[in-house]
């Protein structure tokens, strides 16, 4: 992000959104991980369902439906501002009681990070989450659960008997997922045409087959690998 003009509220909606993302990720990633897959894990909610071993289950991003992205995509952007990821994320992670610094060292690939597994850290941190994101996983649970809407809403302060029963499901990862994917589809997709009557056919054809050209590359480097 560039800032044109410093504004304390967008600012503090910046950092609202990092730390989401945050939340997020945390609830994604295993009890035990290393930083740089804290911050691929991050960079790839946009692209859930095809980027990074993590990602299974069916795509998010409409344009991962095609060969037009390239598979390291994601660890790509990580690997070239690994350091503008620590100096966004750092800071954040300071001020996360549930997760703690397992094994110091500069490279990121090396520092071993680990997270509180007790039901109440995460029903914390579900707790927390975006309140529209929100709404879609607590759906999925409802569902899971066969729980009435009113029977959320009234457990559904931090910490309840609600978010401890979601935190103690073992596929809260997999829900989480499912509920960024159904996040990132439709707006990706609607992006995706837009750009059609927004730069025109030529231009939207040329600009797959770059994409392509890129999707082909990265799929030869992972098959050599």
């Amino acid at each position: 992000m560039k800032i044109l003009r410093d504004e304390p509220r967008v600012r503090l909606a910046n950092q609202v959104n990092l730390l989401s993302a945050l939340r997020a990720a945390l609830l994604i990633l295993p009890e035990e991980f290393t930083e740089f897959d804290l911050y691929t894990t991050i960079a790839g909610l946009s692209y859930m369902g095809t980027f990074s071993h993590y990602y299974t289950n069916g795509a998010g991003d409409f344009r991962t439906f095609l060969p037009a992205e390239n598979p390291k995509k994601v660890q790509n952007i990580v690997s070239k501002q690994v350091v503008y990821f620590r100096r966004l994320y750092s800071p954040l992670l300071d001020t996360l009681p549930n997760v703690t610094i397992a094994q110091d060292h500069v490279d990121p690939q090396s520092t071993i990070l680990r997270q509180d597994f007790s039901p109440t850290k995460r029903a914390n941190m579900v707790a927390r989450l975006p309140s529209e994101f929100k709404a879609t996983l607590y759906r999925h649970y409802q569902q899971k659960f066969h729980i009435r809407l009113g029977e959320v809403e009234r457990g559904s302060a931090f910490g309840g008997e609600f978010e401890m029963k979601v935190a103690a499901d073992p596929e809260l990862p997999v829900e989480v997922k499912r509920s960024i994917r159904e996040t990132v589809g439709w707006s990706s997709f609607v992006q995706t045409i837009k750009g059609v009557f927004t730069a025109g056919i030529g231009r939207s054809v040329k600009y797959v087959f770059a994409k392509m050209g890129k999707w082909w590359s990265g799929k030869k480097s992972s098959n050599e690998s």
